[in-house]
């Protein structure tokens, strides 16, 4: 029992440390996106 309480902690414990960091990751990649769609929209 105690075995299954840990590895839900722990998987409980990666995906929110996963969330947040696929959530800056998302953050980061999309306003470099955004200057480049206008770059390109500028140069066009």
């Amino acid at each position: 029992m105690l075995a299954a309480d840990e590895d839900t902690y722990f998987t409980r414990a990666l995906e929110t440390l996963g969330g947040e960091n696929l959530q800056r990751r998302q953050n980061a990649w999309k306003q470099p996106t955004r200057d480049f769609n206008r770059l390109m929209h500028d140069a066009a």
